[in-house]
């Protein structure tokens, strides 16, 4: 598999498998001769389903690449170039050595932000950003959060994104989408009522689901790898778990990100805490400029 063009950007014949996103495989490759994270986007991959599922894909393809040409952002993963064949679309993006869930399961051991409060407000200022953009992510977790070679975390994958309004809310015509162990309390209940009456045309969310799944993300990060809904039968039960608010804080033992992590994973969105309170609370902590 390869790709060209004017010698300046390709995927080796044996690409090494990076990952993969909401809408495609992520390869290593080159882009002017710097190493690249390429995404590749089958184009014919959904032909096999039915007209909405293939409108749906397209559509979601249309929105990534859209949505990531907009955000600029040194906490933001960079859409660098994009280029496309008879077969594949191909997203050239920043390269980064790992995510925070190869770091929460010890794989990954290079050189992070210099302390956890600059690795927690690095993230909160990606999402704030995206945010204020005007974009709801729709699927933040810790395989969504890449760690760059310059101990820079940046948020990515946008595959699942969508427009806000100025208040913050998007529309959930399309449905409930993300990761369902990162859903928010009111999240899972809108998807329990998709599952039982269709489509939710008339139904609202707002950013505040965000702030709720990075929570989740701030608390693993901090505990390698746990989840704060966690039960002892098994991940099946965490959504379970975070309708009734179960959870287990005091595994993090520094007070204040104890307490920012409560407020972001707060049952009610409308006492949720916001991502300018999470970075207003850690800013005295910072040893870098944020």
């Amino acid at each position: 598999m390869s790709v060209t063009a004017g010698d300046e950007t390709s995927i080796a014949s044996s690409p090494k498998l990076l990952g993969k996103g909401a809408f495609g495989i992520v390869y290593e490759g080159s882009w002017n001769g710097e190493k690249v994270a390429i995404k590749r986007i089958d184009k014919t991959e959904f032909l096999v389903l039915n007209e909405a599922a293939v409108d749906s894909s397209s559509g979601g393809q249309r929105r990534e690449e859209e949505n990531m040409k907009k955000l600029d952002h040194p906490n933001v993963l960079k859409l660098l170039h994009v280029e496309i064949d008879e077969n594949f679309k191909y997203f050239y993006l920043e390269f980064c050595e790992a995510t925070i869930g190869d770091y929460n399961k010890g794989t990954y051991t290079g050189p992070m932000p210099p302390s956890e409060a600059d690795s927690l407000h690095q993230m909160a200022s990606g999402l704030s950003y995206i945010h204020a953009m005007g974009q709801v992510h729709r699927d933040i977790k810790e395989d969504n959060v890449l760690i760059h070679k310059s101990s820079v975390l940046k948020i990515s994958d946008f595959g699942f994104s969508k427009p806000t309004t100025a208040s913050g809310s998007y529309s959930l015509k399309s449905g409930v989408k993300g990761t369902q162990n990162y859903f928010s309390p009111e999240l899972l209940r809108l998807a329990e009522e998709q599952a039982s009456f269709g489509i939710l045309a008339h139904q609202r969310s707002n950013v505040s689901s965000d702030v709720f799944a990075l929570g989740c993300v701030f608390y693993s990060y901090l505990t390698k790898g746990k989840h704060p809904f966690a039960d002892p039968r098994g991940s099946f039960f965490i959504p379970a778990n975070v309708l009734k608010g179960k959870c287990k804080l005091e595994v993090i033992t520094d007070p204040l990100f104890r307490s920012i992590v409560g407020g972001m994973i707060a049952s009610n969105p409308v006492t949720r805490w916001s991502l300018d309170a999470v970075e207003l609370q850690l800013k005295p902590r910072l040893t870098q400029n944020c």
